[in-house]
């Protein structure tokens, strides 16, 4: 790159045309992003006498403008935005500068901007700054077509504006620009490739994409956790499935099984270069029920991918406004109808709860024996659930959905949040809001009417505040006197049974159990008549109709609320873990058949209640109910970064609590105390009971909760204690405690005599290897006498063979020969004692030197030379049979000499080994005494 410009660019920027910088021009499909980052070094360009304040930026969108009112089958526009490099969503944003950004640039539409250097874009230190830039595809339905934009930056307006085809960007030192598309955004490396990966699987909603409409959250998530230290990184690695985009009317069973193929195949590839260990999934709308058919098709075609010991540790479960149990109960019959038609394909009739035949069966039941006999239902959203995927989601550490309370007609509350909640404490909550916005109206006006007196009567006496009416002007926090509510009035004259409709009474089946009141108590559920009592207002439900326009005609927020993360009141509502013991008794259970003509939603209701209790019965879930801004059903994902972000209070509080520091720590501790629970087995752990709670406002540490991330975060709105009872239940808490600690000394003691009983029983047989060395020794000894004696008998042989060797001999034995060929036929072999001749040679030990060998050793001995045997030769060649023999005996020594070095050699051995094992036994017993003395300790401070 030159230092300076050439003539010509110098030229350029003296008539005032500028420098053309940054010309690109790309082609975007459906969930298709192009983000840039633009880095300059101003010293760079001040070096090279470009003296500029400000770079000018124009994207322009390049397709035909009659495409502009065709929306159903695009729409054929993109978003675009532009942040400095010091915005932060979560931060102050100081100055007056605005953060740039279009919702839709239309066909042959143009954004033009600017890029400011100044404390906002600069990377602090240093003279560099840096922006960076998103243009992302708003396509949603067509996978085939292909956007044309452009971009250019430039050093002047005019720069780019130039249409010329011979303009040529200026080649200039300073200047960076990096881009990534869809693919490389999605496939970041993790930051530590040498440590366990945690695997982040997201999808998408229906007619959706995870490339352009799930980014934010992917960015938040990698923000979040890539900073932090070595020890408790996650070392995160997100990805998603790109193979629904355009298809996810095909029905969720299709859908969810691309999904589960997709989970299967990046953990076999991630894991030929990293550790995978744990996976966490995360799926917005739609994507709840699909990842749920994701992880039942992965259980199924693969259960060793999550195998306990060898494979991936389920770690989040987390779902934000998905329809687990079906829309129909919520939706109204000129909507629903359209669904059962096919409207939306097989998704719809799966969300209507209707029955598709003649579907694909793949990846839902198991041919395990063992689960022969289930009875398997038909209806997806039923089939997820079930056994024996059921247990593969009880061994997820967090489960939580979250929930749009208001302005969602697409995901209600009641199928969003699995239909049980603790509605009675919705509905004070909303009370209490209403009454304090009333106090806060009331003061605003009650000040403003004094600070009026006050300036205008400043010289009225003081004893005028004694007044009726100076009274009343002093109770700033009294709720005004409302005028007569006409309804209320007709509803006084008309009958109670048009008053209470049904709607409060689908709220009130699904209320929970554990709410605490003066009363009831903590285990007797609330009766229809008491929520009649406290006049139970049940939520106001969005309109479908009016949710699906929000697309279209919700608010974007203003440059104050994108700036100022004060002035948003997009709030959580509702933070809690629900329990199995939570749940009421079932509602229709024992219902007559008349019920079905009578009331035409109890089969829907019934088939609802029984996939919420399925999903419920055997797992806890964290649900988490936010409000926010119509279009809430997009807001809650942050789909597009200031479009949305109305919801980044979701968000950021999903990031936070399973993603952040402390969620990432209590991690770590609970995965340790689970590896140290399945490595040990003492009977206070075998003996432990989960379902005992402690309060979790006492901040004990031997909590037994296993969601230690939440169960900190609980609201003490939605305690489980009465005030009243607080001091007892804290003293049985106590009382619990003291048993705990005894109960584990006691184990700890009981592990201290077993560990000696232990090192005993090694001393005896230390002793026994003590004994068995000794016995190896003696027979040592042993074989070293019977080698001697071998030899004096090798010794022998060679003696009588050259003896025999003689001619004397000679003669005698051609007689014999001659002798035996007169009186017998045939050959005969002659033995050595014929001829007498001592040729019969004794190759065993003698009696006295084999009684004190050891059984093992006179096993080990050749066969052969424990028994006396007597050589014999034919007298055709006897010298070849005597050397025959005196080899065999050599070669037969040989081998028991090297059979006893082996077994010296393995004694040894043996005997280090248990000197080993003894020193290992005495420091065990060693710590297990300082555990007994510390423990006894605590024991008395406790006591």
């Amino acid at each position: 790159m030159p230092t300076v410009m050439t003539n010509e660019q110098r030229q350029s920027e003296q008539s005032g045309e500028g420098l053309l910088l940054i010309h690109e021009t790309r082609h975007l499909g459906v969930g298709d992003i192009s983000r840039y980052r633009i880095t300059i070094d101003k010293q760079k360009l001040t070096d090279q006498k470009i003296d500029i304040d400000q770079l000018f930026i124009k994207i322009k969108n390049n397709e035909n403008a009659l495409l502009n009112p065709v929306y159903l089958t695009g729409p054929y526009s993109f978003y675009c935005d532009i942040r400095p490099y010091n915005y932060n969503e979560d931060k102050p944003f100081k100055g007056k500068e605005i953060i740039p950004f279009v919702e839709n640039l239309k066909p042959n539409e143009k954004f033009k901007s600017t890029l400011l250097f100044n404390e906002n874009s600069n990377i602090k230190g240093t003279s560099i700054y840096s922006w960076t830039i998103d243009i992302i595809s708003q396509l949603a339905v067509l996978t085939f077509p292909k956007l044309k934009y452009s971009i250019k930056v430039g050093t002047s307006k005019r720069s780019t504006r130039m249409r010329s085809k011979k303009r040529k960007v200026d080649s200039v030192e300073g200047i960076k620009c990096e881009e990534w598309d869809t693919k490389s955004l999605w496939n970041l490396p993790p930051k530590y490739p040498d440590k366990p990966v945690h695997l982040v699987i997201i999808t998408h909603g229906i007619f959706s994409n995870v490339g352009c409409d799930m980014l934010y959250m992917k960015d938040k998530i990698e923000e979040k956790t890539y900073p932090m230290d070595d020890p408790i990184n996650p070392n995160i690695i997100v990805r998603g499935c790109m193979d629904n985009m355009g298809n996810s009317a095909r029905g969720i069973h299709h859908i969810g099984r691309r999904v589960g193929k997709y989970v299967v195949k990046i953990l076999d590839e991630l894991n030929k270069t990293y550790n995978v260990n744990k996976i966490s999934f995360i799926g917005h709308s739609l994507g709840g029920p699909t990842q749920s058919m994701a992880v039942h098709y992965a259980m199924m075609k693969r259960p060793d991918l999550f195998h306990p010991e060898t494979g991936v540790k389920p770690i989040n479960f987390i779902a934000l406004a998905s329809p687990f149990i079906g829309v129909i109960g919520d939706y109204p019959l000129y909507i629903s109808l359209p669904l059962d038609v096919g409207t939306f394909g097989l998704t719809g009739r799966d969300l209507n709860l209707r029955y598709t035949p003649l579907a694909s069966k793949d990846g839902l039941y198991i041919d395990d024996p063992k689960y022969q006999n289930q009875e398997n239902p038909k209806l997806i959203l039923e089939i997820l659930p079930q056994l024996p995927v059921r247990k593969l989601f009880e061994r997820f550490i967090h489960r939580t959905a979250y929930a749009n309370i208001v302005h969602d007609g697409i995901v209600p509350l009641r199928t969003a949040a699995l239909l049980y909640l603790d509605w009675s404490s919705l509905s004070k909550v909303k009370k209490i809001q209403k009454k304090e916005a009333a106090k806060t109206e009331a003061a605003a006006k009650a000040g403003t009417k004094r600070s009026d007196v006050d300036t205008e009567n400043t010289d009225l006496p003081s004893e005028t505040s004694s007044t009726p009416q100076a009274a009343r002007t002093k109770s700033v926090g009294e709720i005004p006197k409302e005028d007569m509510d006409k309804k209320a009035a007709v509803q006084w004259a008309m009958p109670q049974a048009l008053i209470h409709s049904r709607k409060n009474k689908k709220f009130g089946r699904a209320q929970v159990t554990d709410v605490s009141s003066d009363s009831e108590s903590e285990t007797t559920p609330p009766t229809e008549q008491s929520y009649e009592d406290e006049k139970f207002v049940a939520p106001k439900e969005a309109s479908t109709m009016l949710s699906a326009l929000s697309v279209l005609t919700a608010p974007v927020p203003s440059q104050e609320y994108i700036k100022d993360p004060s002035s948003r009141k997009d709030l959580i509502v509702h933070d809690r873990v629900y329990h199995p013991e939570d749940l009421p008794e079932p509602h229709y259970n024992d219902r007559s058949a008349i019920s079905r003509v009578l009331y035409p939603n109890e089969n829907v209701n019934r088939i609802q209640e029984r996939i919420a209790r399925t999903w419920q019965e055997t797992m806890d879930w964290r649900k988490v109910l936010v409000k926010i801004q119509p279009d809430s059903h997009n807001n809650i994902i942050v789909r597009r970064r200031f479009v949305n972000l109305y919801g980044n209070v979701a968000v950021s509080h999903m990031v936070e609590e399973h993603f952040g520091v402390e969620a990432c720590e209590k991690l770590r501790s609970s995965l340790s105390f689970q590896k140290l629970r399945r490595n040990s087995t003492p009977e206070h752990l075998s003996n432990f009971d989960s379902k005992q709670r402690v309060d979790p406002n006492a901040n004990n540490i031997y909590r037994s909760s296993p969601y230690p991330i939440f169960e900190t975060n609980r609201d003490d709105t939605y305690s489980r204690l009465n005030t009243s009872d607080s001091e007892q239940y804290e003293l049985k808490q106590i009382q619990l405690v003291k048993t705990d600690s005894l109960q584990s000394l006691k184990n700890i003691i009981k592990m201290g005599l077993e560990a000696e009983s232990s090192g005993a029983n090694a001393l005896n047989m230390l002793n026994c290897q003590h004994d068995v060395l000794n016995n190896i020794d003696r027979n040592v000894d042993d074989i070293n006498v019977y080698n001697r004696m071998a030899n004096n008998n090798i010794s022998q042989l060679k003696g009588y063979k050259k003896y025999y060797s003689s001619p004397s001999i000679q003669d005698d034995m051609s007689n014999a020969i001659t002798y035996d060929k007169y009186y017998s036929p045939g050959k005969r072999k002659v033995h050595a004692y014929d001829i007498n001749y001592p040729y019969s040679i004794d190759l065993s030990p003698s009696e006295d030197i084999k009684e004190p060998m050891s059984r093992e050793l006179q096993n080990r001995i050749p066969r052969y030379a424990q028994h006396r045997h007597k050589l014999e030769f034919d007298f055709s060649s006897p010298v070849d049979d005597i050397d025959s023999s005196i080899n065999k005996a050599l070669d037969e020594i040989s081998c028991i000499s090297h059979k006893l070095r082996s077994i010296a050699r393995e004694t040894s051995y043996e005997l280090d080994c248990q000197l080993y094992r003894l020193s290992c036994t005495e420091d065990a017993i060693q710590k297990v005494s300082c555990k007994v003395q510390r423990n006894t300790g605590n024991l008395d401070s406790i006591i």
